[in-house]
């Protein structure tokens, strides 16, 4: 889209050109090539940004950005608060500290990350203010200076596109085709899998693009999703071992029912669920990702609590146990009789020991 504005290509052709890039070089090196492209990315995006500042604010149509600086510093209404600490908690920081080895790199990942976007958001902050106090009817593109431009935004299009081409399809790879299809499956069969995933998902993706009006929203909706129904799903299978199958099930759809009952604006989703303060022209007022958040991790909790106890007390039929939850539990309890029938063992030899022992001295 930022290519189609600027210097008005067809919309249809820059999305399925970005795509085609994109998907190109992810299907061919995966992980190293969404790594090291990230890289030049991140090097591009803060090129492009701070090469645009000292043009942007030397531009004889630029204005003195102070003289309009009721023009773009805004106001935030209180009745708004629930929405913007809602978006604040619902952000997608923890999927990048949870995916680190260790904690001091979490803890360098975050440091460094917030002198980061503190640094890259004071171009983007200047180049904003200053169009604000720009002439729009007399000023003219320069195309020496927007292909720097279009680079880092492209960059960064991208490179959020490929990291979610590549979680996509290797969730499909490792999860559903490999679990469900192919246990045996060899690395390689993985590969090409996961090259074929790649270009089906981006093809998908491409499609909704090209056909779809507002892709903010499907942004924000696919967000939400990941924070209302990965977050809960993510830590429990990480932090709470007692969490089942049955629980994430169960999570998994009273997070999304309470999700999508909100609705969404900006796709024209309506809303069925009316959450306290809901005003029919601001919408939801109230944090409902954050609550339905929470509710599914209880849900998982609660559930996966009352089903390990119906199963371990005999209360439910094994052949009841769909999931095979209870074979998780067997095989505990038959290695903790295992370990106690050698200890029983190695004590009844032991014994045995100092008897003939002290059978021997008697004598």
């Amino acid at each position: 889209t930022s290519l189609s504005v600027i210097i008005n290509m067809n919309l249809t052709i820059a999305v399925c050109t970005s795509s085609a890039v994109t998907i190109l070089y992810t299907m061919i090196g995966q992980m190293i090539s969404v790594a090291y492209t990230d890289i030049a990315q991140l090097i591009l995006i803060t090129f492009g940004l701070v090469l645009c500042v000292p043009f942007v604010l030397t531009n004889s149509e630029v204005g003195d950005i102070c003289q309009y600086k009721n023009q773009w510093l805004g106001s935030v209404d209180a009745r708004m608060s629930g929405q913007w600490i809602d978006l604040l908690i619902a952000m997608a920081y923890f999927q990048r500290v949870l995916s680190v080895r260790s904690g001091r790199q979490a803890q360098v990942l975050s440091m460094v990350g917030a002198v980061s976007v503190l640094v890259l958001v004071t171009p983007s902050l200047l180049i904003g203010a200053a169009a604000v106090s720009a002439s729009k009817d007399n000023s003219t593109l320069s195309i020496s200076f927007s292909i720097p431009g279009l680079g880092a935004i492209s960059a960064a299009v991208m490179s959020s596109m490929d990291s979610a081409i590549l979680g996509s399809n290797s969730m499909f790879a490792h999860n559903i085709y490999r679990q469900l299809f192919r246990k045996q499956a060899p690395d390689q069969e993985l590969i090409w899998i996961q090259r074929l995933s790649i270009f089906v998902i981006g093809a998908i993706a491409t499609v909704i693009s090209i056909f779809v009006p507002v892709i903010y929203g499907l942004f924000i909706l696919a967000a939400d999703v990941v924070f209302v129904i990965v977050l809960p799903q993510l830590t429990c299978a990480v932090f709470f071992k007692f969490t089942n199958s049955y629980g994430a099930i169960f999570g998994f759809t009273a997070g999304l029912l309470l999700r999508l009952g909100a609705g969404e604006i900006t796709l024209n989703f309506p809303e069925f669920i009316h959450y306290p303060g809901f005003d029919v022209r601001d919408g939801q007022l109230f944090p409902f990702r954050t609550f339905a958040m929470v509710v599914s991790f209880l849900t998982i909790c609660i559930v996966s609590v009352v089903t390990n106890f119906v199963f371990k007390s005999g209360y439910a039929a094994e052949t009841c146990d769909r999931l095979g939850c209870l074979g998780k539990y067997r095989c505990k309890y038959a290695l903790a009789a295992r370990n106690n029938l050698e200890n029983d063992l190695l004590a009844s030899s032991i014994n045995t020991q100092h008897s003939d022992l002290s059978q021997n001295t008697e004598l």
